[in-house]
């Protein structure tokens, strides 16, 4: 299997030892006041690409920071008769809107489609103010970009697209694609496997990660942490962590937000985790430790779960601090959720702080749909639908001092809410929660509570009565 190594190498400085020999040559003939009609040579080929022989290491820079490659222009000749002669110079290539990346690229290539640079050095010489980099199908080695910067209206792109895999070399190591000290940035559209992270992101701002498919991994598929902020992951498919097992046991979150030290050191801020697809993950789907801040989950799907702690979404926070933080989970569909062993919890969501829980379908949870764990805050569970979620209860409050407001969550008993089973919907296990037609508007008695859309999108009523649970009866 041939990797792309993503490494500077020496043909940049062997083309410019090229040009200058070129620019002094003309000099010479010039002085000489002869012309010769005899072309120049081109430069020597670069050298073909070579497989690392160690994986990188995480904190080396791996090529990914913009290197600029600067051709001097040759001085201009003089003669002491009347007759002057144009400056010999050389350019560099122009910008492009698109530059292609290839395994069987050439760094002396212009870089256009037909004709692909060979590595993310070069490539990031060349894109115009929000440009793409595009890579051509292959298997690549793990990528890093370092400072890059992008603008807020015009990020840089890295687009792949089938057959374009980042492979790492290890479960115990690097991630698939590392971000770090970088700004609009967006990843899409490529596959990441066989590292300890996927696609990992460290003191960044303005990062998009959409539409990419990070499988078989170490630990964790998505890290976001030290400091990051306006972060969108969006249309991701995530499966099959916790590769790497500790003490014979597999540990690994789908999409992990923050630092989870106690000290609360790690302030990211500014999430939306939306559209995902996460299957098969051996610990949280979503983790969100302390103290991140303004956090948007939703239209995710989640299946699979087995947990490692408590929950398939968890919401660590500071137990201490009374503070909201502005988190949401909306319009997700949570379902087959169990523990790993006995000594942990198969819980669909798990809450520590202030959150807002509305219109998701939480399904065939071992122990719990909702478990509140926090000395205080506020919880606001308002139309989610509920089948099947444990031996121990739909919401449960552990009784730590958390206030709670659930209203109108079909599946759930007491006041505000109403109970439900399988039959009080069309097709459940093929993920059809519509209210079936044999119970009409049995479920249709609930006071509106200000939640103007459902699950599906449709708009709920601002006056009058509205349906129980998160999809609204037409």
């Amino acid at each position: 299997m041939t990797f792309l190594h993503l490494r500077t190498t020496d043909r940049a400085h062997r083309f410019r030892r090229s040009l200058r020999f070129v620019a002094l040559f003309t000099a010479l003939a010039v002085l000489a006041t002869a012309c010769s009609s005899s072309e120049v040579a081109s430069p020597d080929a670069p050298d073909s690409i070579t497989q690392p022989s160690t994986s990188p290491s995480l904190e080396a820079d791996d090529g990914g920071g913009t290197t600029t490659t600067e051709a001097d222009p040759a001085s201009p000749s003089s003669s002491t008769s009347t007759t002057t002669t144009e400056p010999t110079t050389t350019t560099e290539p122009p910008l492009l809107a698109t530059v292609s990346i290839s395994a069987s690229g050439d760094d002396a290539n212009a870089g256009g489609p037909g004709a692909p640079v060979a590595s993310v050095e070069q490539a990031l010489t060349r894109p115009q103010p929000g440009g793409t980099i595009e890579c051509e199908p292959g298997v690549y080695a793990p990528l890093t970009l370092t400072n890059i910067a992008g603008l807020p209206d015009q990020p840089i792109r890295f687009v792949g697209g089938p057959g374009v895999e980042f492979r790492g070399f290890s479960y115990d190591a690097d991630a698939g694609i590392l971000v770090q000290d970088s700004s609009n940035i967006e990843i899409s559209g490529m596959s990441v496997s066989g590292a300890l992270w996927g696609i990992y992101v460290q003191n960044s701002t303005g990062v998009s990660i959409r539409n990419n498919d990070v499988f078989d991994i170490g630990q964790e598929a998505v890290r976001i942490k030290d400091g990051s902020s306006n972060v969108v992951i969006d249309g991701n498919r995530i499966s099959d962590t916790g590769r790497r097992t500790q003490n014979g046991v597999p540990n690994g979150e789908g999409i992990y937000i923050g630092t989870g030290t106690p000290g609360g050191v790690d302030l990211v801020t500014n999430v939306v985790i939306s559209n995902n697809i996460i299957d098969g993950t051996t610990d949280e789907a979503i983790d969100i430790k302390r103290p991140a801040t303004n956090i948007s989950i939703v239209d995710n799907t989640i299946t699979n779960i087995v947990t490692n702690t408590s929950g398939a979404i968890v919401i660590h926070l500071n137990n201490e601090d009374s503070s909201d933080p502005n988190i949401t989970i909306e319009r997700n569909v949570v379902r087959d959720v169990t523990r790993s062993s006995e000594f942990r919890d198969g819980n669909c969501i798990v809450a520590q702080t202030t959150v807002r829980i509305v219109n998701n379908v939480l399904h065939n949870c071992q122990h719990r749909g909702i478990y509140l764990r926090a000395p205080n805050g506020l919880a606001t569970i308002l139309h989610n639908t509920f089948l099947n979620t444990g031996s121990i209860g739909a919401i449960v409050d552990e009784g730590l001092g958390m206030q709670m407001i659930a209203e109108n969550n079909l599946g759930v008993s007491g006041e505000d809410n109403l109970q439900a089973s399988a039959s009080t919907f069309v097709a459940p296990e093929q993920g059809d929660y519509r209210v079936a037609p044999s119970v009409g508007g049995d479920v249709g008695s609930a006071r509106s509570l200000g939640v103007v859309d459902d699950f599906l999108g449709s708009t709920r009523s601002t006056t009058g009565t509205v349906t129980y649970g998160a999809i609204e009866q037409t």
